[in-house]
């Protein structure tokens, strides 16, 4: 006979699960976090996870990954709720947060969106005319002053 796998217990102080509640029913909680909220919620009044992915509508890997990160979390939530417990819905809301990304970092960061424009508007290499060049979110800044940022083009690193 085999054993089942059986998902860790989720503990949640009292505290900890009316902060749970409030987010999952606030009017204002981005839905990421909310949908946390009730997985969460769910796990702890003993709920399996395939009950809670149907429930909820997600896949079940979603369900294992949250009861995972949040079992991982009850010594930083405990010892927050002892020394500070005014600070706990932050760290509950830091605990449901997305973890960083793996990859590259981005490759342009902190340019002014000034010489963002000034790059977008720079010539093409292939002779397109400037009104084909992408100016992105920062095109309605340009209007007809384009010449504006010339000077501009000094400070830029050249490409290629």
């Amino acid at each position: 006979m085999f054993k089942l796998f059986q998902a860790p217990k989720i503990p949640l102080s009292p505290r900890q699960r009316q902060i749970l509640e409030e987010l999952k029913n606030g009017t204002h909680v981005p839905q990421h976090l909310a949908q946390r909220a009730t997985i969460i919620l769910l796990a702890a009044d003993g709920k399996t996870n395939t009950h809670i992915a149907r429930t909820i509508g997600v896949n079940r890997n979603t369900v294992k990954a949250w009861r995972k990160r949040w079992a991982a979390s009850p010594p930083t939530l405990n010892r927050t709720e002892a020394e500070r417990p005014r600070a706990l819905r932050a760290a509950i809301g830091a605990a449901l947060e997305d973890a960083p990304r793996s990859g590259n970092p981005g490759k342009i960061t902190n340019i002014p969106p000034a010489l963002m424009l000034q790059m977008a508007c720079e010539k093409p290499e292939n002779d397109l005319p400037l009104d084909r060049c992408r100016l992105g979110p920062y095109g309605h800044r340009a209007g007809d002053r384009r010449e504006y940022f010339r000077p501009i083009s000094r400070a830029l690193p050249r490409r290629g």
